[in-house]
């Protein structure tokens, strides 16, 4: 997988987007890129900083351009094999390839824009909050923060996974540290006196020029859901059926999640506390989403801006199956998350390619 994605970078031309993130902004200068002085979406403020820098040190080509995000694949590889060992073991193998092997996120660690950066932050703060119910560290949360505000920092997008790390974090704290909330919120203070200048002023450039208009205006379920759904299958069918995959998966494993977390939360928290992070993981940004189009007229996330939903989806989905199915039905277990695994396998084989990006 790894040198499947490396091939690629070598040899894919650049696209559109990835010639204007270069030619506007990591060929300018640090300050122009950091200020946004030329505002325009295509400035993922960080992944323009760290494609100058490899410019700089390895030159022009489609490769070394495309470093900071092979890089950033990497991490991302070693952190889902991490998480899904450590919080899900019975199921891990097949968890690592559902998440892994997904065409459509594969596109984003070879194109030289933010995106691939910003997943690997993400995923990497998940790790942390899950980490934190086992060992109860409050730099495990403050990190989780850090990298959550470095990954909006690479795309503005991932603000909503930025908000919502902050609330589950507090979430955490009040329902088994409550002595530590004092203390994580003065921690917190100097992060938030760091990271809310640096990225106000590059959003407020673009907020200003009207650049935040890649979107939808229909609604969540059909802008945002099925256009996931759509990108998932890569290209390989828009049959109306299909197109209801991610949306009817996403949904249904939503409530069964919710309903299986409050009845696991009379038996035992502990049990449930993994469910309820990864279901609300996946639902506040959602739910961030809709607010902005509510009340600030934003367009509803579509496909690529929406794309941190695929990964958040496969966590939720792997962490309901693991722990709800009792060891009973260990054998239904194993064979629902190896059915995903296999279809991931499938299309990824399927799609296979060296010539284009979708």
């Amino acid at each position: 997988m790894l040198a499947y994605a490396h091939t690629r970078a070598a040899f894919l031309a650049f696209t559109y987007d990835e010639c204007w993130s270069f030619n506007g902004y990591a060929s300018h200068s640090i300050y122009e890129i950091v200020s946004n002085i030329y505002p325009a979406a295509n400035n993922h403020v960080l992944h323009s900083l760290l494609m100058k820098l490899s410019w700089l040190i390895f030159g022009q080509h489609e490769y070394a351009l495309r470093l900071p995000v092979l890089f950033a694949h990497l991490g991302f590889v070693v952190v889902s094999y991490k998480l899904f060992t450590r919080f899900t073991p019975s199921v891990a193998l097949s968890a690592f390839v559902l998440l892994n092997f997904q065409p459509y996120l594969l596109d984003y660690f070879v194109a030289a824009r933010g995106y691939g950066v910003s997943l690997f932050c993400t995923l990497y703060a998940v790790f942390l909050l899950f980490q934190y119910q086992k060992e109860a560290h409050i730099k495990k949360l403050l990190w989780a923060v850090i990298l959550s505000f470095i990954a909006a920092w690479s795309n503005f997008t991932y603000l909503l996974i930025t908000i919502s790390i902050i609330f589950l974090s507090y979430g955490l704290l009040f329902l088994q540290n409550r002595k530590d909330l004092k203390v994580f919120t003065i921690r917190l203070l100097p992060i938030l006196l760091v990271f809310v200048p640096i990225l106000f002023f590059p959003l407020r450039e673009v907020t200003l020029a009207n650049e935040l208009y890649y979107g939808g205006s229909t609604g969540f379920f059909k802008d945002t859901l099925q256009s996931l759904s759509l990108q998932m299958l890569y290209g390989h069918s828009s049959n109306p059926i299909l197109v209801w995959l991610y949306p009817t998966l996403s949904i249904v494993s939503t409530l069964g999640a919710s309903i299986l977390a409050l009845y696991k939360w009379k038996i035992k928290q502990d049990e449930s506390i993994y469910l309820i992070l990864s279901t609300l993981l996946l639902v506040l940004p959602a739910i961030g989403s809709v607010l902005l189009h509510l009340i600030f007229n934003k367009p509803y996330l579509l496909d690529r801006t929406a794309l941190f939903l695929l990964p958040l989806s496969a966590i939720q989905l792997i962490v309901l199956i693991d722990l709800g199915l009792k060891q009973a039905f260990s054998s239904v277990k194993h064979f629902i998350s190896g059915s995903l695994a296999l279809a991931a396998l499938v299309l990824f084989i399927v799609s296979i390619n060296f010539t284009y990006l979708i």
